[in-house]
């Protein structure tokens, strides 16, 4: 978990340096608090269900922090589509990792990069595990969502 946890962070440290220079900020905005190591890193697992039946493992949420970086092993992520009002099913690639903008990038962005409200639902084919590594740990937690979708 240790090499993974360095490789993560070295590729939340190059996203972010991107996202800061985008926003017209500089790489180096920040670059200080990132060194710090502020991160937080966490492994959840989730039972297989009974066949046909599907339940939420992780209710729909934001993340509080600026990234979020996630490496699942089955499908069952979804995220919020605001304009049709249902959650869209997050494509399952090998070994790819999904990144969320969370609370403080929308903060930090005045906006402009939105934070996503997503959640984890569980299938009958697959014991759902994810990893999510988080930067900067922030203080308090991310705001649930008043969204029901489907």
């Amino acid at each position: 978990m240790g090499k993974y946890a360095v490789e993560v962070r070295r590729v939340a440290l190059q996203l972010m340096e991107a996202i800061l220079e985008g926003l017209g900020l500089g790489k180096e905005y920040l670059h200080e608090k990132f060194q710090e190591g502020l991160q937080l890193l966490s492994v959840n697992c989730y039972p297989k269900v009974s066949q046909g039946a599907t339940t939420i493992g992780l209710a729909p949420h934001s993340d509080y922090g600026l990234l979020t970086i996630l490496l699942t092993s089955c499908r069952g992520l979804e995220v919020a589509d605001c304009s049709s009002n249902s959650w869209k099913t997050v494509k399952q690639l090998p070994h790819a990792l999904h990144v969320h903008v969370g609370d403080h990038m929308e903060v930090l962005s005045n906006g402009r990069i939105k934070t996503v409200v997503h959640r984890a639902m569980l299938k009958p084919w697959c014991p759902w595990r994810r990893r999510a590594w988080q930067a900067p740990r922030g203080r308090g937690g991310g705001r649930r969502s008043g969204y029901r979708g489907r």
